[in-house]
């Protein structure tokens, strides 16, 4: 029995390192996840701002979905990079007279209009700008009790669905912990059945061996 109980306890303590291994990676996975779901959630753009802001300075010559005084700005990011943009919502009559050839072709466009020149806005007042022209534009209203959006509810937005997604992958983690666990218990306790029955099969061999040998001379 002795030997039995050892090797239980080695079986049992080579399981419990394994365990511990991924229990030690457990956390640090999910920080992973975490970070990343707040990068993706508080590092965006924030278009609330954005629209005030668009409502307050731009207004005037721009919209969203047709040409004004100035061009359109719904989705301009799709025809001009960020920096770009940020060098001519700022400082347009600067801009151009570093012989920019997409910013003096904007000015001819439009009959040398001269666009407002914007020291007031920062760098990120102007990107939360830019935010609200990524903006889908908004859709009819509906029926009272309808959700817009073709039915969709409001509740299921991007930042929803990102925490979702953390969840089931922690709820998958935590479920292949427990199957390993699973598992290995009862392995473990194949083993020690299996030892337990040796055991006793060799101490009955040697209560009985005399017998045999004297029935079978």
């Amino acid at each position: 029995m002795y030997f039995c109980d050892f090797k239980i306890h080695e079986l049992y303590m080579i399981n419990m390192k394994r365990n511990s291994t991924i229990h030690n990676l457990l956390p640090k996975i999910l920080l992973v996840f975490l970070i990343s779901f707040s990068i993706s959630v508080f590092g965006q753009d924030d278009a609330a701002k954005g629209k005030e802001l668009f409502e307050a300075n731009c207004l005037s010559c721009h919209q969203l979905d047709k040409n004004a005084i100035g061009p359109k700005l719904r989705n301009v990011r799709q025809k001009y990079e960020d920096e770009w943009l940020l060098k001519w919502i700022s400082n347009n009559v600067a801009f151009r007279k570093t012989g920019d050839e997409r910013a003096i072709a904007i000015y001819e466009e439009y009959g040398g209009a001269a666009m407002n020149v914007f020291a007031n806005l920062s760098e990120t007042d102007i990107l939360n700008i830019l935010a609200y022209t990524d903006t889908e534009p908004e859709k009819p209203a509906v029926a009272e009790g309808v959700p817009a959006g073709g039915g969709q509810d409001p509740f299921f937005n991007n930042y929803t669905k990102y925490l979702l997604v953390i969840v089931a992958i922690v709820l998958l983690i935590v479920l292949i912990i427990l199957f390993r666990i699973f598992k290995e218990l009862k392995a473990l306790r194949s083993k020690a059945e299996g030892a337990t029955y040796s055991e006793a099969s060799e101490s009955w061999w040697s209560k009985n061996k005399k017998k045999f040998i004297i029935i079978n001379p």
